[in-house]
């Protein structure tokens, strides 16, 4: 749905959720009281994320995890915007954040990727196997 939210957003609402009991929790607009309980583990714990990989910003999305699941066990890509590309771009995102450029790391993926290719048939392995190859190792 768009809908967008600053990490120093979500850091003041931490501060509001943690001293707020239940019933203040449940009270706040928008709220699903079957989550009231899990609230203030999830900002302490979306807060901790955002402050470590210094995303500045959240959108929300209509669909949930577990969406996204079903399409990639179903195996339905849509392309560019896919969920294995749209994995692959976060995960090369946070490692360059964390660990640098990484150039070895990159070439061993290459070279893993046409390891994979050259033999894949002959030792009947399945076109997904190649996928966690693509990501450098952050250690090469």
């Amino acid at each position: 749905h768009g809908a967008r939210a600053k990490a120093t957003e979500i850091a003041r609402l931490r501060q509001r959720i943690l001293p707020a009991g239940a019933a203040r929790r449940a009270a706040l607009p928008g709220i699903d009281t079957k989550r009231v309980d899990l609230m203030p583990a999830a900002v302490v714990m979306l807060d901790f994320l955002l402050g470590e990989a210094r995303i500045p910003e959240l959108m929300a999305c209509t669909w949930a995890l577990r969406e996204g699941l079903l399409l990639e066990l179903a195996g339905l890509r849509s392309g560019p915007g896919d969920a294995a590309s749209v994995r692959r771009r976060s995960v090369e995102a946070l490692a360059e954040r964390f660990a640098g450029p990484n150039a070895h790391g990159r070439q061993v993926a290459r070279l893993a990727m046409a390891l994979f290719d050259a033999t894949a048939d002959e030792l009947r392995l399945p076109p997904s196997a190649r996928e966690p190859l693509r990501v450098p190792h952050p250690d090469g």
